[in-house]
């Protein structure tokens, strides 16, 4: 009796299986996770190429500011609170860390931004 009840079940399992993967539901659930998941992932990458380029535009807009700061006055400005002063420089400090190096008065500044994730 046991054997034949194990038998049942079995069959009956294989039977659903078939039935599932016959209906398309098993490839409709597969096929909707596939593109949840290469969705999810092409929005990470859009988000870290927008940061990439937020920080390259910063830099820029930092260089640019020295580089007029050159233009009027003569000479590259010592830190940036002097670009901030003058020049009107505004950034969010919470979410990027500027290193401005003045290498002299006559030599282009050395300038990183980073990004400080949360």
């Amino acid at each position: 009796m046991r054997k034949e009840s194990v038998f049942l079940l079995k069959t009956r399992a294989a039977k659903k299986i078939k039935q599932l993967l016959s209906n398309g539901v098993f490839w409709a659930v597969a096929i909707f996770f596939a593109v949840a998941l290469s969705v999810g992932f092409g929005v990470v990458a859009a988000g870290k190429t927008s940061i990439s380029s937020q920080i390259t535009l910063l830099k820029n807009t930092v260089r640019r500011e020295a580089v007029q700061c050159y233009a009027l006055e003569g000479s590259y400005p010592q830190d940036l609170d002097y670009l901030k002063e003058r020049y009107g420089l505004r950034y969010d400090t919470e979410r990027y860390i500027v290193h401005y190096k003045s290498l002299g008065s006559n030599l282009l500044p050395e300038i990183s931004v980073f990004y400080i994730e949360d």
